[in-house]
């Protein structure tokens, strides 16, 4: 079976995931050390990292994917795969203190969300996953009312495109019960 690095940082399995990350980037950056998909395994680097409580390695690794991404001309500076590196930049720079620099690159992977983020994705997961994101990112800001009022419009969208009873919907329910305390 192949399992992604995703699935592994789900399941708290940093190393592993880390590890896969690693062989992907040398692979790309054997064929061509500018290759432009670069920029998905620097930004997953930078998850891993952060997840592990790397910031500073974080911030390496998603400085480096920020660049590949923003020379893609597939991706760019206004897509989500840019708004999820800001995002995970800004949790990294508060992490180490530097809240003004954080809230910075959190309002602009906001603002790429927000223009982005269509309430009726072709993908319904997907694009539930993408408001959820919103909604935390809202939170993260300090923007509580916008990331309830998201969070409100995921249940919504949860409800009718995966069922009242789904587990999609009772995710949505978990994390709105956890805003509104």
């Amino acid at each position: 079976s192949d399992v992604c690095s995703s699935d592994l940082l789900h399941e708290g399995k940093f190393a592993e995931a880390d590890d896969i990350v690693r062989r992907q980037i040398v692979e790309l950056e054997a064929r061509n050390p500018d290759h432009p998909l670069l920029g998905a395994p620097y930004f997953e680097l930078g998850r891993v990292q952060s997840m592990r409580g790397r910031s500073r390695e974080a911030m390496a690794s998603l400085e480096k994917a920020r660049g590949f991404v923003e020379r893609n001309p597939r991706q760019g500076p206004e897509s989500f795969i840019m708004a999820g590196i800001l995002s995970v930049m800004a949790r990294a720079k508060m992490v180490t203190g530097q809240y003004a620099e954080g809230i910075a690159l959190l309002n602009r992977s906001i603002a790429i969300r927000e223009a982005k983020t269509n309430m009726e994705s072709d993908d319904p997961i997907q694009g539930l996953d993408r408001i959820i994101t919103l909604a935390g990112d809202y939170m993260l800001a300090g923007r509580s009312a916008d990331a309830l009022r998201t969070m409100q419009q995921a249940l919504a969208v949860a409800e009718r495109t995966t069922g009242a009873g789904s587990v999609e919907t009772a995710m949505v329910l978990t994390g709105l019960a956890a805003m509104s305390r």
